[in-house]
């Protein structure tokens, strides 16, 4: 996962990350939120972070960054599962497109996703499986891969 990601300060507990997302127009101050569900699942929040502290999960920053902002994310995952080891997340997008669209990217990266996680998918009808290229998933659930030995 060679490509250019942002700078970005995280928190002491490795759950909460932010960074700017920066064009020649504008600005943008973005964040990355681990949040515990239960024992061992977090749910990954990702979004524009707004003047009054709130996470804007649905804006459509426009900065045309968008790869090196979701590379960004990626190595958010790393220190996340760093700190860790044994958990696992999920994630969705906050609209059918953008489910749509992480799934578009997960296809695309598989291959290299696939060396250091675990990528379970979730059907409409609620099914947890495999992530398969071209099947509709409204969300992912993350895990580290261990190698055997």
């Amino acid at each position: 996962m060679d490509k250019p990601s942002y700078h970005f300060k995280v928190s002491s507990d490795a759950l909460v990350y932010e960074f700017e997302s920066v064009s020649e127009h504008k600005s943008i101050h973005k964040i990355v939120v681990y949040e515990p569900l239960q024992d061992e699942l977090y749910h990954l929040g990702f979004g524009d972070l707004t003047e009054d502290g709130e996470i804007d999960y649905k804006i459509v920053s426009g900065n045309h960054d968008m790869d090196r902002v979701l590379m960004t994310v990626v190595q958010t995952m790393f220190l996340f599962f760093e700190k860790y080891p044994e958990k696992k997340f999920v994630f969705g997008g906050s609209t059918e497109s953008r489910s749509r669209l992480y799934r578009q990217i997960i296809t695309k990266f598989i291959e290299n996703i696939e060396l250091y996680f675990d990528v379970q998918g979730f059907t409409t009808k609620g099914e947890q499986e495999p992530f398969e290229k071209n099947r509709d998933y409204y969300a992912f659930l993350i895990s580290q891969k261990y190698e055997e030995i």
